[in-house]
């Protein structure tokens, strides 16, 4: 499998993002390249990983307007997710049906996608294996009694993306984050 990367800076650290001809598979957030790239392979391992030719440029301005604050819902970019399970598929279309400035519980995603109560673990652990942050929004998930909960790029960044969204009140912070 041939995959296409690039890296653009954000106020959020690097957006690494990888595309598979099918579309994005991969996106990261994190001040070193080095370090998603590693991700990236660990994901993918099998992989041929290219610098980006460009033909994804469109989606790239796209995440670079989003970093500055501007709304986008995503939901029409071409992601390729094949490496999930149907049941990861299932929360991760779930994910992008919440809106930019939005917030769920698990408990209420979980109700959404018409999954009994019990399966709230379940759909918090589909969260956390999203590939695609970002574009499929799992920082919008907080825990039922309203905090933070996890997210794999760190909480800080959840906390920040959630604050430039709206959904969140913003901190004061004595130094840049990222």
């Amino acid at each position: 499998m041939l995959l296409e990367y690039t890296s653009i800076p954000s106020p959020f650290g690097l957006i690494l993002t990888a595309f598979s001809p099918a579309g994005l598979c991969f996106l990261g957030l994190w001040q070193d390249e080095d370090y998603l790239l590693a991700d990236l392979r660990g994901r993918f391992p099998q992989a041929e990983l290219i610098k980006h030719s460009g033909r994804f440029a469109a989606t790239l301005e796209r995440l670079s307007a989003y970093a500055a604050g501007h709304p986008d819902s995503f939901e029409d970019v071409a992601v390729d997710l094949g490496s999930g399970t149907p049941f990861q598929q299932t929360v991760w279309a779930g994910l992008r049906h919440v809106s930019y400035g939005q917030i769920r519980t698990y408990s209420e995603l979980t109700a959404s996608l018409g999954k009994p109560v019990t399966a709230v673990r379940a759909v918090a652990h589909g969260c956390a294996t999203n590939p695609v942050s970002l574009v499929i929004p799992c920082h919008r998930i907080l825990r039922n009694d309203g905090s933070l909960g996890g997210y794999y790029w760190g909480l800080e960044r959840k906390r920040a993306l959630l604050e430039m969204e709206g959904a969140l009140k913003p901190q004061p912070r004595q130094s840049s984050l990222f």
